[in-house]
């Protein structure tokens, strides 16, 4: 059986964080399959009982993209426990 080799050229990849109740944050286009992970974010809250409720029970959303042609379609998703 011959393997598909599928060519990175024209694809672009990039990650979304979703967090608490801020907009969506996404990762710099990075040229091929490989995504750019060396981004810092901050996210700035007022530590309440509320805020602390949160991050004890609910998780981070982080998403993978592939783009091509302006068009992006997810095709991982993953969640970091807080």
């Amino acid at each position: 059986m011959d393997k598909q080799v599928i060519s990175e050229e024209g694809f672009n990849t990039f990650i979304s964080i979703e967090f608490f109740d801020h907009e969506t944050k996404t990762t710099e286009l990075s040229n091929g399959f490989k995504p750019n992970y060396a981004t810092q974010f901050a996210f700035w809250n007022e530590v309440n009982d509320f805020y602390l409720n949160h991050l004890d029970r609910w998780m981070m959303q982080v998403e993978l993209y592939l783009s091509k042609g302006g068009v992006a379609e997810s095709i991982g998703k993953g969640f970091i426990v807080l």
